[in-house]
């Protein structure tokens, strides 16, 4: 929910008003049948995007003439492991070095001149959604934002795109 300083959203029976903002959240005040209630919600905000392309001939390519000490270079164990598992791990190779510069690209400046490849990792949780794990100089930034990311790829290039939100303060 996105709050603006005069919201207000009536219904039949609830009516909601806007009454502080303050510290990242909105405090909002139902009347829902004759009862006063008072929720807090908070407030994220959209801080930066990023987008990169990979094209699958070229990470071949670079795959053939480097070998494991490119891989070992842009992939963290996790991401190495995962990727060498695959059939044609190109593919996967080729997916997480867009989400690495996707999530480069998304970075606040004085991030992205200290940070690494290895300080981006791409994993996947349980149910197989791609998700962004922050080490090293990038670690302090997962205390106050968060990546979302989808990944896609074709037989010509894998994309990235990335969404940094700000979290809020917690109570």
């Amino acid at each position: 929910m996105y709050c603006s300083q005069k919201s207000s959203v009536n219904s039949i029976n609830n009516q909601v008003k806007l009454v502080a903002k303050e510290q990242g959240r909105c405090y909002l005040e139902h009347l829902f049948e004759n009862k006063r209630l008072t929720s807090i919600w908070n407030i994220t905000m959209i801080a930066a995007v990023g987008v990169d392309i990979a094209e699958i001939a070229r990470m071949e390519r670079v795959i053939s003439r480097w070998g494991d000490h490119f891989l070992r270079k842009i992939l963290t164990d996790r991401e190495y492991a995962y990727c060498t598992l695959k059939s044609n791990m190109v593919f996967s190779v080729a997916a997480r070095f867009a989400a690495k510069e996707a999530v480069y690209k998304s970075l606040p400046e004085h991030a992205q001149s200290t940070s690494r490849w290895h300080d981006i990792e791409v994993i996947h949780t349980d149910s197989g959604k791609p998700t962004v794990v922050c080490h090293g100089s990038l670690e302090a930034l997962t205390a106050e934002m968060s990546w979302h990311l989808s990944l896609s790829h074709s037989n010509a290039s894998a994309v990235a795109f990335v969404v940094l939100e700000t979290k809020e303060e917690q109570q």
